[in-house]
Formats: structure tokens, C-alpha cells, sequence
């Protein structure tokens, strides 16, 4: 089994100074528990929206199916990239990826993994609120960041799962003052959070 995870700097290491993100706390985990029997890789895209997935999701699979020590393993598939697709260009007073676009590559994104007969088990990871006032008059970002937009693509998201009886991990609201550490991305503590509900999902 491999368990392969796509991710965005809000699942980022840097601010985990003590494990290095809930992404290493669960590659920690899987090889205290099943050594090299189950196997994490991941692909790490900061900035990324789901646009950009689309067109490196299919090739990643692809490769890997030519490659030991993947070959022929079964995946566990878990993708943790969205909140880049709704927060507005502050140019184009306009999301980065719209709804209807984002509703559209999330369906692509599941049938290619309902068409990949190595791919057994898919979860999503819903975005996690934020704090809007302090991060939108952060002068670092280019871009606005509303927990309403944020909420809607959750809902998206969710619905599409749904759908499709595929497993989604909803963070929304679940996210404290002290458990970030600009604002937008989370500390050691929400890491910590974050790797608990994931866990429970991957090595069932």
C-alpha cells in the first residue's frame, strides 16, 4: 500500500517546529506502525489551485506506475489543496479558480481516480477557516481571503464526496485564534489537530 498526498502550504511543515507538518507527524506514524508496508509519499505544491492539479495529477500517476518500488501498489489517495482556488485577486476582484471551474476539476479529479484500478481509497481535506481581518491587511498577500468563499467551496467539495461516497475531512471552523501562526497558516498546535482526524482516515 502507498499512500500518496497532495498538499499546499497551508498543510506546510515550516510552522510545526516540532514534527515538521501533520503531513510527517502521519509518515511517522505509518512507519512506527506498518514499517515499510505502507509507504507516504507526498507532492508539495504551495500556491497551487486546482487547476494546476489537473495537470500534473494524471502524468503523477502515470510515472508511478512505471516506477518501483510503486509499481503495481495500491494507492490511498488524499488531496489537501483548495483554499488558493477561492481567495480573490485583488486586481480582478475575482477568484483565482470560479465555482463553476472549481466544480468541474474536482469532478475530473475523481474520475481519474475512479478510472486508476491501483487507487482504492480517496480523501479530501476541506479548507480551514482563517482570519480574515488580520490576514487581508497582511500587506505579504496578493490575494483576499473571506470564510464565506471559503465555506462555499468547502460545500462544493463536500457535495461532489458526497456523490461519489468518497471520504472528506471537514476542518471548517474548527480552526482557534491560537492555532495559527500568520493568520493563515497553522502552528504546531492545529498541526497536531489537523494529523489527528487525518489519521483516523488513512490507517483504517
Amino acid at each position: 500500500m502507498r499512500i500518496v498526498v497532495f498538499w499546499d502550504s497551508i498543510s506546510e511543515w515550516s510552522w510545526d517546529y516540532e514534527k515538521g507538518g501533520w503531513v510527517n507527524r502521519l509518515k511517522i506514524d505509518l512507519w512506527k506502525k506498518y514499517w515499510y508496508n505502507k509507504m507516504l509519499m507526498n507532492y508539495w505544491v504551495s500556491a497551487y489551485t486546482s487547476n494546476n492539479i489537473i495537470k500534473v495529477f494524471q502524468p503523477f500517476f502515470d510515472g508511478c506506475s512505471r516506477r518501483e518500488p510503486w509499481k503495481e501498489k495500491e494507492s490511498t489517495v488524499v488531496i489537501a489543496i483548495w483554499i488558493n482556488d477561492c481567495c480573490i485577486d485583488t486586481i480582478t476582484n475575482e477568484p483565482r479558480v470560479n465555482k463553476e471551474q472549481f466544480r468541474k476539476n474536482i469532478k475530473e479529479i475523481i474520475n481519474i481516480c475512479k478510472s486508476d484500478n491501483l487507487i482504492k481509497k480517496v480523501v479530501f481535506i476541506g479548507n480551514t477557516n482563517i482570519d480574515e481581518k488580520v490576514v487581508n491587511n497582511d500587506e505579504r498577500w496578493d490575494f483576499l481571503f473571506f470564510n464565506s468563499e471559503i465555506k462555499k467551496y468547502n460545500e462544493i467539495i463536500k457535495e461532489n464526496c458526497n456523490k461519489n461516497n468518497l471520504d472528506f475531512i471537514d476542518l471548517f471552523w474548527l480552526m482557534e485564534d491560537d492555532d495559527l501562526e500568520d493568520w493563515l497558516h497553522p502552528n504546531t498546535k492545529w498541526h497536531e489537530k489537523i494529523f489527528d482526524r487525518v489519521r483516523n482516515f488513512i490507517t483504517d
